[in-house]
């Protein structure tokens, strides 16, 4: 077992993503092996007393699992995952623990490396967008957690998603298909309304009588 475990746990509108994490604690998050992650001084002069601190997206590296596909398809809707948890332990004595969380997330970036040999390997690069990042260390044996808490401007839209991928030829036929039909299905005929009758004349009196 490693000293140290990284987990994410990815909070959707429809529940979490599921990953295959199997350890005691984290059963079914999602098992990362590294991440990274910045704060920088927005300014050509560092030195100004304008330049401020912008914290960088978040990246992290993980194996192909089946919380893979459900991330590939957020890239592509522009899903905005309301938080996301990066656990860090430590399994050693007086080891520490870190978690950094992540609010109003954007997956903003995927990329997928396989390599072959005895065995596939299958590694992912992954790239997180959010509006607020908080970090939490909390040391082993107590003492009170320290957290750093900042925003972060979007670096990607958050309001509007990306526009569905555009139609296969087989998706076009069928849809042509189904077009056809529509338009050679025969509608219904509406009874014509009934030409009122004009109301009757009311029968005339006797004759001469006034």
């Amino acid at each position: 077992m490693p000293v140290a475990e990284l987990y994410m746990s990815l909070k959707g509108q429809g529940g979490p993503v599921k990953g295959d994490c199997e350890a005691e604690g984290y059963e079914g998050q999602i098992q990362l092996f590294d991440w990274s992650w910045a704060l920088d001084v927005d300014s050509d002069n560092p030195q100004s007393k304008k330049a401020q601190a912008q914290p960088t997206m978040f990246m992290f590296s993980k194996y192909f699992d089946r919380a893979s596909t459900p991330m590939m398809n957020a890239l592509r809707s522009g899903e905005v995952f309301p938080e996301a948890r990066i656990t860090l332990v430590h399994r050693i004595d007086l080891g520490m623990t870190i978690l950094v969380i992540l609010r109003n997330v954007r997956v903003a970036g995927y990329d997928l490396s396989v390599k072959s040999d005895k065995s596939v390997d299958m590694d992912e690069d992954w790239v997180l967008d959010y509006t607020e990042v908080e970090i939490q260390y909390v040391a082993r044996g107590g003492g009170g957690a320290k957290v750093f808490r900042m925003e972060k401007k979007p670096s990607t839209d958050m309001k509007l998603p990306f526009r569905n991928p555009p139609m296969t030829e087989a998706e076009e036929a069928i849809a042509e298909l189904q077009k056809q039909a529509g338009s050679r299905t025969p509608q219904p005929k509406q009874d014509a309304k009934p030409t009122p009758k004009p109301p009757a004349k009311p029968p005339a009196g006797p004759a001469g009588k006034r």
